[in-house]
């Protein structure tokens, strides 16, 4: 890392299957020393929050967060759908509304660990293309494969 400070802008585009309207809510966290050799996301330090409208017309939207600072960083990014500025998650930990990590790692489990959604802020040319995943939504009505 250089000697002179500077910020820097992140331009975040994220694209999904199953459009639908909400509130995007970006989270920035500093990913920190690991208890007990584990990483958790309820135990590392959030930076910003930062949230923005997306609409049920696009499976794509970007959006740039300006005068990030220079240091290594781990998103997540959520849609809430119900409006109560949480990540609902299932008894089991998986997540109920659409969500999204920093290098899409897999989601089969339930969230990975925040180690595994971090990246390095640099002087210029920051992106992430982020896909935010979500269970198939199940059909409205019974079609007969007949």
């Amino acid at each position: 890392m250089s000697n002179h400070c500077f910020s820097a802008d992140l331009e975040l585009t994220f694209t999904t299957k199953y459009p639908k309207a909400g509130e995007l809510h970006i989270q920035l966290f500093n990913l920190g020393i690991p208890i007990e050799g584990k990483y958790e996301w309820q135990n590392i330090q959030a930076i910003s929050s930062h949230a923005f409208t997306m609409t049920a017309a696009r499976n794509d939207s970007t959006f740039t967060l300006k005068n990030i600072a220079p240091r290594s960083l781990c998103l997540r990014a959520f849609l809430d759908l119900n409006a109560n500025q949480v990540l609902d998650k299932s008894a089991m930990g998986l997540p109920k509304e659409p969500v999204g990590l920093a290098n899409n790692p897999a989601l089969m489990f339930g969230e990975p660990s925040p180690d595994k959604a971090c990246f390095e802020i640099q002087e210029k040319d920051n992106r992430q293309d982020i896909a935010l995943r979500e269970k198939k939504p199940k059909k409205s009505s019974y079609t007969n494969p007949r």
